[in-house]
């Protein structure tokens, strides 16, 4: 095993899903939104009781909901990988540890794996984590909360949810939020890079491993 981790949150850093979600959440609960309503860094239960508000759910009932069910739905065919992905983990898989984090149930790992599959990027990936939801009277981090357990030392986490990478602070040494969608927006909270895409992960780490050898 490597000495160095790289943690990667799954959805938008590695494999785009804000795309399907309206035909996900039609589905589910009826009703009509676009790719644009699920941009925003806000908790699930607040964008989707915007379209509810006759008939709000609870929180707890919605993040049992998207945890599990979601990639069953869908077809392997309907995912790709964010671009520049699978050549760069590939590369920084010969210096670091790949892991993977979704908020999903655990038997959502099955179709998850069989994407990266599909993909041709599952041979670099020490492990993908499937970490489900938890309800907590304050905000969620569980995907930056498994920090904790990894063996070995957290180079970097990559994010695309500000809460998540700024929890992350501390357990990381190089926390990132990735920000793709987000160009023209300033973050207040400035403790962390923040990268528009793989080409900027890649001089992130990349750089920085080329330059301690």
């Amino acid at each position: 095993m490597k000495k160095y981790n790289l943690i990667f949150s799954l959805e938008e850093v590695v494999l785009p899903t804000r795309h399907l979600m309206p035909d996900y959440m039609y589905w589910r609960y009826g009703i009509q939104t676009t790719p644009e309503d699920w941009l925003k860094d806000e908790p699930l239960s607040l964008t989707i009781n915007k379209f509810r508000s006759d008939k709000p759910l609870s929180q707890q009932k919605i993040y049992s909901d998207f945890a599990r069910g979601f990639f069953y739905y869908f077809k392997k065919r309907d995912f790709e990988l964010t671009k520049g992905a699978r050549e760069t983990i590939k590369e920084m898989s010969s210096f670091f540890n790949i892991y993977l984090l979704a908020t999903r149930a655990k038997d959502e790992k099955v179709p998850i794996l069989e994407i990266l599959k599909k993909e041709r990027v599952v041979n670099y990936i020490d492990g993908l984590y499937c970490t489900g939801y938890q309800i907590h009277s304050k905000k969620d981090h569980m995907r930056s909360s498994f920090l904790d357990i990894l063996k070995g030392y957290n180079l970097g986490y990559i994010d695309t949810s500000e809460e998540e990478v700024k929890n992350s602070l501390g357990k990381a040494l190089v926390p990132v939020l990735f920000c793709q969608h987000r160009q023209n927006d300033k973050p207040s909270f400035k403790q962390y890079e923040e990268a528009r895409g793989w080409d900027d992960l890649k001089r992130l780490f990349l750089l920085k491993t080329n330059t301690r050898n």
